[in-house]
């Protein structure tokens, strides 16, 4: 668990790092001595760098398996042991829960060699290639277990948006374009193990358009101020918005804290958070009229908002008071004692979700029965609870599953280990009603918080000549155009 916990600090450095686009000697000397960034290519150990096969598990040497494609390994460990386990664990769940043998998991290198980053990304990006090829010509895998990863150049700490780096840089738009297999025929009638009304339902709507269900999301999570109730109390409520954040006497002070985008959440001086603007502008995209959600003066009015308030938090004075994301520091292991919880209030009223994860199924399958059955293990409560493929890859720190009932004394996270106090779980169940819309970790959910950190960065700004209306409105016009491309 420890190391799972370091891996996370660090990816979060990286991205801080990342997103203040900093260049500086020190920057890439810190990343080279904490990352081992290597100078030549690297190898993976069962498939050459010129390959554009991804790495496969299973039933290799069968004809005609059922194909799923997984990438999920986006993080650095000093140890891939736990990764393999998890997911051999996920082939047996297979076998002996739902009865799939003929089961191959193809999956996509990562960008990541252990606690080294890879500087040439031939493979990844090959495989990803020939898999959107694939699906282009009525093929591809039957099923789909992914995430969203930025390219992220190391040597500059700048990211390159143009190198193809991900299966579905949107997936609601690769919904509305029609690559996944509608599913609400399938959860109707073949569900044997999910318990879908248990499921947080403005989570799960993410993934439906006029066809119905097509995506399933498999974890989320939210910004969360975390008080001692003794100190503060606030009731949650989607009536809530943005500007209450900013006005509402009956949230501020505290409300500032998380206003201003600074986030002091693992010690020292506190750093921007620049990803919470996507919980702030709500819903990102119309993907059906491929239109942003908000306009560029809405988008403008808030990062001058946030960069107007101090880079301070005062929650600080009090031990137990904490800036966090909804995941496991949530557990009764960290908050002992009954707390408070303030979410982000977004524009329109409400809380919005961010889905890191999510599943669906080729529409191009030709075994959708098979491929749900994969579907409706992912979902179950069991699996949410016990599996590996949860604990380690889609939930690990900072992200929890769909079922209502976990986290709690009687449903903890991660087999026995992680539960909320009651009082405490209550508490935040009610903050889980007050979500209003949810996004799916994206290129375009990255380019919003991109123009934060540079407009939070007077000198950043400075090297580039640009005002922070001349920044933002360049960042619109860019989501704009990549979300009608």
């Amino acid at each position: 668990m420890l190391k799972r916990i370091l891996a996370g600090l660090l990816a979060l450095s990286m991205l801080f790092l990342t997103a203040c686009k900093s260049s500086s000697d020190e920057t890439k000397e810190w990343l080279m001595s904490e990352l081992e960034l290597e100078s030549e290519p690297t190898t993976d150990t069962e498939i050459p760098e010129s390959s554009d096969e991804p790495v496969l598990m299973g039933d290799t040497e069968s004809e005609d398996p059922l194909r799923i494609c997984i990438d999920l390994v986006n993080i650095i460990t000093d140890n891939s042991t736990w990764i393999d386990a998890a997911l051999d664990d996920f082939l047996f769940r297979l076998k002996e829960t739902v009865g799939l043998e003929n089961v191959v998991l193809e999956i996509i290198p990562s960008q990541f060699d252990g606690m080294k980053v890879k500087t040439d990304y031939t493979a990844r990006s090959s495989a990803i290639e020939r898999i959107q090829s694939e699906i282009l010509d009525g093929k591809g895998p039957d099923v789909f277990i992914l995430t969203y990863e930025l390219n992220i150049d190391y040597m500059t700490a700048s990211v390159d948006y143009d190198m193809t780096n991900s299966v579905f840089d949107y997936p609601q738009k690769a919904m509305e374009y029609g690559y996944f297999l509608p599913l609400d025929e399938l959860i109707e009638n073949n569900t044997e193990l999910t318990e879908w009304d248990k499921l947080t339902q403005p989570v799960l709507e993410a993934g439906r358009n006029w066809e119905g269900q097509q995506i399933i999301p498999l974890s989320y999570t939210l910004p969360l101020m975390c008080y001692p109730k003794a100190e503060w109390e606030h009731i949650p409520d989607k009536e809530y918005t943005w500007g209450d954040m900013l006005h509402h006497s009956a949230l501020l002070p505290h409300s500032l804290d998380m206003a201003n985008c600074i986030n002091a959440r693992f010690g020292g001086d506190p750093w921007p958070d620049t990803a919470y603007i996507e919980y702030i502008m709500g819903e990102y995209a119309d993907f059906e009229n491929e239109e942003l959600g908000f306009t560029e003066e809405e988008l403008l009015e808030c990062v001058k908002d946030i960069i107007s308030l101090e880079p301070r938090d005062n929650y600080e004075e009090f031990d137990d008071a904490r800036e966090t994301y909804v995941g496991v520091e949530l557990s009764e292991r960290t908050l002992n004692k009954p707390m408070t919880f303030l979410p982000i209030y977004n524009v329109d009223g409400g809380v919005t979700a961010h889905i890191g994860n999510y599943a669906a199924i080729n529409r191009n399958t030709e075994k959708p029965e098979e491929a749900f059955k994969v579907i409706d293990l992912l979902m179950s409560k069991y699996v949410q609870r016990w599996g590996n493929i949860y604990n380690d890859l889609l939930c690990r720190y900072d992200n929890i599953p769909l079922h209502e009932d976990l986290f709690q004394k009687s449903d903890p996270l991660v087999g026995n280990n992680y539960y909320m106090r009651q009082d405490n779980y209550e508490a935040f169940c009610k903050v889980r009603e007050q979500i209003t819309c949810a996004n799916f970790e994206s290129e375009g959910t990255h380019m919003l918080s991109d123009v934060l950190s540079l407009c939070m960065n007077a000198e950043s700004l400075e090297l580039e000549q640009k005002t922070v209306e001349e920044a933002v409105h360049e960042a619109y016009e860019e989501m704009q155009s990549r979300l009608k491309e």
